[in-house]
């Protein structure tokens, strides 16, 4: 069976709100959705809601759905009725209809080959079994979203043959009931239709009675699919409003949710990439720094080595410093012995022979003497 599990909770509350005793099905393949239905109005016979539950399911080709029928449920002929026919034949209804029990209240599920020729015909064909309060259920209308598109051989069409059918005048007594989708994900978009108003023709098949229909929205649903002993007592909850609401107040609600979600995904993408650029900027400055870290480093290298040049340097100072201390001292030991001043006191007395240190004689004395003074001093050295 290739149904979601959030679809087929949807029919459980459509199977009970309504309380279809018949599922003519449109589409068999395999039959394990004819199976399920089967099953789903066993449950519904256990609660008193209907009396005896009935499938019709209808395709072109029933071999494979035999052989698997029969294999699950060897009495499955009982509940099940098969019909082999197309879809597109304008006599199908009418056989079908022969079928269907008087007064009975159908549920009508359109799964056959999803494109826009077959959606009408069933639409056409078929919705007029319908009650008032029923469902008409077009399925697969996922083939026209592109988002959920498996593969490109999915045909097209449903929806584009749902939106021209709507719009006829046996379409308008429909609703679509968008809240049905109501656990976030459906494979039928816009395709769980309700009628609204009365049917034009068919009238035995709408309801079982007037006192059936007033009754139709009572009693409770159960909380999940699994079926409760015959004996057990029943929960006395009501059902879903989003099942018996027809202003559909909580499909305006859940748009205006899905609205501001969609808003609050926008600002939340906005500071996504906000944040983006902030670290973006960020990474630019990081590496603007290390940068600057690396140019840093390389003065600091500069600096070290010019300083180990200035202490090279100082070291060379220091050693003519000494040098220099060194020669004075021995200029003053020179300068305070006896012999240095018997030697300054003839100067004084030469220069003044001479006419003194300032005359060109007296200076080329004077830097004889200088001469002799220095050569004297790296003698004592």
């Amino acid at each position: 069976m290739s149904k979601f599990p959030e679809d087929l909770r949807v029919y459980e509350h459509l199977l009970w709100a309504s309380r279809a005793d018949v599922v003519v099905e449109l589409g068999t393949q395999f039959g394990g959705s004819a199976l399920w239905f089967r099953d789903r109005l066993r449950a519904l016979e256990q609660y008193g809601r209907i009396r005896r539950g009935k499938v019709i399911s209808i395709d072109i080709d029933l071999a494979a759905a035999r052989e698997a029928l029969s294999t699950a449920d060897p009495d499955h002929g009982a509940s099940i009725m098969l019909v082999e026919g197309d879809v597109r034949d304008p006599t199908l209804p009418t056989k079908v209809r022969d079928l269907v029990p008087a007064a009975s209240r159908c549920l009508v599920v359109e799964d056959s080959a999803h494109t826009y020729e077959t959606t009408w015909a069933a639409l056409e064909g078929f919705a007029w079994l319908v009650p008032y309060k029923g469902y008409f259920v077009v399925e697969d209308g996922c083939v026209d979203v592109e988002e959920m598109r498996l593969s490109e051989s999915w045909p097209r069409g449903v929806l584009p043959a749902l939106k021209a059918w709507l719009a006829t005048s046996e379409g308008s007594d429909f609703t679509v009931r968008r809240d049905l989708e109501r656990y976030g994900l459906s494979c039928h978009p816009h395709g769980f239709l309700q009628r609204t108003a009365p049917a034009s023709r068919g009238q035995g098949f709408i309801a079982k009675s007037r006192e059936q229909d007033r009754e139709m929205a009572d009693g409770p649903a159960p909380n999940s699919g699994v079926a409760l002993p015959c004996n057990s007592a029943l929960p006395r909850t009501p059902e879903p409003s989003v099942l018996i609401d027809p202003d559909q107040a909580l499909l305006r609600q859940a748009e205006h949710r899905a609205e501001a979600a969609e808003q609050r995904a926008k600002t939340a993408e906005q500071r996504a990439k906000a944040a983006e650029q902030r670290a973006k900027a960020a990474e630019d400055q990081m590496m603007d720094m290390r940068s600057q870290l690396l140019r840093l480093g390389d003065e600091l290298f500069d600096e070290r080595r010019y300083i180990a040049e200035l202490d090279a340097r100082l070291a060379d100072a220091e050693g003519v410093v000494v040098r220099l201390h060194e020669e004075l001292n021995v200029a003053q030991q020179l300068q305070d012995s006896s012999l240095w001043q018997l030697f300054q006191r003839a100067r004084r007395r030469f220069y003044g022979a001479l006419g003194g240190r300032e005359s060109p004689l007296g200076r080329l004395v004077e830097r004889s003497i200088r001469v002799l003074t220095r050569s004297a001093l790296r003698k004592l050295k």
